[in-house]
């Protein structure tokens, strides 16, 4: 930080200084002779009409949010009133965020998932969600980067993979004809990484009540970026002790063929952006049988997700058999709901037509018993 003392501009004099560090950073250094290196520089900073009332705390924890902000956006950030407003969610997030997974407040939703032949369920996504007393529904695309930021990803995983087994549990409990159903769970790189993940998921399966292959385990193609090794082993352990492995996202990351054979998996999850409006583009039309195709030369089954409309869902039918999921068919439950979901689910098979989505959000907006 600067403090320029009886400036008319100080937000002037702050660019100029700004560009005249990044100059500096823009011209090549020379390293031990001939090598040359180029540097690029983030800037964080902040201006105060009123030193006097700010801590040297304040200043550093400003300056220092400012440059995180300029490493994201790659231009120079100066840390004001909604930088800070940010910053103050940011760690009062962090605070209940701790306190909501001791107390229940963080919990999994479930998002069906049928079959294409028949769209009869066969199982749900758990997807984590965050209900706040006073905060209200907090969206994943907020809580889930303060987990990571803050070492709390690996007991958010684990919380929403022990509930999601229970509601599982109780859901098939209450109704044992449908205890063929299955729950698919995300898992992060930091749960995978942890000391015998696989060891101490299949206590934890075998101690939910529910059999090992009700469960999946949803993991993305980073996690074998730079652990490819350590994470083949432990999806082996799982996948041989009857927990199926699905690849999510599938085109969106890392993707390599070479290395897809050699991965422990048995499903393959097409993402949604090229389910996303296929009926209006070939070339996704063409992407999503191609993919459809690998899959199932490799023995692998296929989940579409993010089926929105009737045109998307007549697409992905003309492939071949496969499993659905999307808004089309569900929003993602809570557990409370499930049970009117499925009696609403079974009556419209029972007349051989899936239900209609108008009735199933009819249903999904009655409360529940």
């Amino acid at each position: 930080s600067v403090h320029w003392a009886g400036r008319d501009n100080p937000h002037e004099q702050l660019q100029l200084e700004c560009s005249r560090i990044n100059q500096i950073f823009n011209q090549p250094f020379h390293v031990r002779g001939d090598s040359t290196q180029l540097l690029t520089a983030s800037i964080g900073a902040l201006v105060s009409t009123d030193w006097e009332s700010l801590t040297v705390d304040d200043v550093s924890k400003g300056v220092w949010s400012a440059e995180k902000t300029a490493r994201q956006t790659g231009k120079v950030c100066v840390y004001n009133q909604v930088l800070h407003k940010a910053n103050q969610r940011r760690l009062k997030l962090e605070k209940e965020l701790h306190r909501g997974l001791e107390t229940g407040m963080v919990k999994p939703y479930f998002q069906p998932i049928v079959s294409s032949s028949g769209h009869e369920l066969v199982g749900f996504e758990a997807l984590a969600r965050f209900e706040h007393p006073q905060m209200g529904m907090i969206s994943p695309g907020e809580f889930v980067p303060v987990a990571e930021q803050s070492g709390m990803m690996s007991d958010l995983g684990n919380v929403i993979l022990r509930e999601s087994m229970a509601g599982l549990k109780r859901l098939t409990d209450k109704q044992p004809e449908n205890a063929s159903l299955y729950v698919s769970v995300n898992i992060s790189v930091l749960q995978l990484m942890s000391e015998d993940f696989a060891g101490n998921l299949i206590r934890m399966v075998d101690g939910s009540g529910i059999a090992r292959g009700s469960l999946r385990l949803e993991v993305t193609e980073s996690l074998f970026v730079e652990n490819m090794d350590h994470a083949v082993q432990q999806l082996a352990q799982l996948r041989a002790a009857g927990i199926r492995i699905a690849l999510d996202d599938f085109g969106t990351g890392y993707s390599s063929l070479s290395y897809l054979r050699r991965l422990p998996i048995d499903v393959l999850k097409i993402d949604r952006s090229f389910v996303t409006r296929s009926h209006e583009d070939e070339s996704n039309v063409a992407i999503l049988r191609t993919v459809y195709d690998l899959a199932r030369e490799l023995s692998l089954e296929v989940v579409a997700e993010g089926i929105e409309n009737l045109q998307e869902l007549n697409v992905l039918n003309s492939l071949g058999p496969m499993s659905l999921q999307g808004y089309y068919f569900s929003k993602p439950l809570p557990e409370k709901m499930l049970g009117d979901f499925l009696s609403a689910w079974v009556k419209g098979n029972s007349k051989n037509a899936s239900p209609s989505p108008d009735s199933i959000r009819s249903s999904q907006n009655r409360p529940s018993s």
